[in-house]
């Protein structure tokens, strides 16, 4: 299946934002902020690596898409940070779980 970059940006948000909400309490956050996290974070971070992705490939080749999803972890842990958790370390963990599960789908689905 080939997700165009309109359809991967709506799943990647839709993904993110459940994926924060539901385990935002864990990092004690509230859903409804880890959501807002989620969602505001791929919204800026989404058209970087989706673009990225096809200028950076032919230097890094399969480097590329890790140290692009690196950035989007980081990026991304900013926001859940000044919007909903309390600790970076969590911050960080949440963005990655968001992030690895947002990309596992986007992976099944364009091996589909």
């Amino acid at each position: 299946m080939k997700l165009t970059q309109l359809s991967a940006y709506a799943l990647t948000i839709g993904i993110e934002a459940l994926i924060a909400a539901r385990l935002g309490p864990r990092f004690q956050a509230k859903r409804s902020r880890a959501a807002m996290a989620a969602a505001g974070g791929s919204l800026l971070t989404h058209p970087i690596v989706w673009w990225g992705a096809y200028q950076l490939y032919p230097r890094l080749g399969v480097a590329t898409i890790p140290l692009l999803e690196l950035f989007a972890i980081l990026a991304e842990a900013v926001g859940y940070r000044l919007i909903a958790v309390k600790r970076w370390r969590g911050a960080l963990l949440l963005s990655g779980l968001a992030n690895g599960v947002s990309w596992a789908i986007g992976a099944v689905l364009t091996s589909l």
